[in-house]
């Protein structure tokens, strides 16, 4: 059993902390909504490439 002052308290962050944690998630959401948009543009571009792979070419 833990004693109350085996605990460890939080210690609030300094402005300068929080402004680089915020800058730092900012980077880490960018970074997500980057891989995501790629990896949109390549199902699509592969879906575009199974459409025309279909397509059985016109005979006149």
């Amino acid at each position: 059993m833990m004693r109350i002052s085996e605990i460890s308290t939080i210690k609030p962050k300094t402005p300068e902390q929080a402004r680089i944690d915020t800058l730092a998630k900012g980077v880490d959401r960018a970074r997500d909504a980057l891989s995501v948009e790629r990896n949109k543009q390549k199902i699509t571009k592969a879906q575009r490439q199974i459409q025309t792979a279909h397509v059985p070419p016109m005979r006149p």
